[in-house]
């Protein structure tokens, strides 16, 4: 079965959190729970974090992440699709590794997911010819 990368999502200025993507959760840094989540994966060739945060792009560095930094300014407001920024950061991911049919997409701000549901996901769009 194939495998397919996973895009991760951390833009710095948060309205509501100041930091929150590396703000502690049980004395880890939010974006490392999804990180590590991603990690157990099966199914998963790469983890591609796209980012504005240079304390962000760090920690994914430091964990062998496919790391885009910076992200441009138009893709990191408040303004910003989550559609838009996938996109750039998915044309960045193909230029430099290789063309995909499918990716997988998960959040920092769930951190508390079912165990294998990625998989479960993910395994579901590998089987759909459609």
């Amino acid at each position: 079965m194939k495998k397919v990368p996973c895009f991760i999502l951390a833009r710095k200025n948060s309205k509501a959190i100041k930091n929150k993507n590396i703000t502690s959760l049980g004395g880890i840094p939010l974006i490392m729970h999804t990180i590590n989540y991603v990690k157990k994966s099966k199914l998963i060739s790469d983890i591609v974090v796209s980012t504005d945060d240079p304390k962000v792009a760090k920690i994914a560095k430091k964990n062998k992440c496919f790391v885009i930094f910076p992200r441009p300014k138009k893709l990191s407001n408040d303004y910003a699709s989550t559609e838009a920024a996938l996109y750039h950061a998915l044309k960045i991911y193909e230029s430099k590794k290789k063309k995909v049919d499918i990716i997988a997409y998960v959040q920092i701000t769930e951190p508390f997911r079912p165990k294998g549901i990625l998989d479960k996901c993910v395994r579901k769009l590998l089987k759909n010819k459609k």
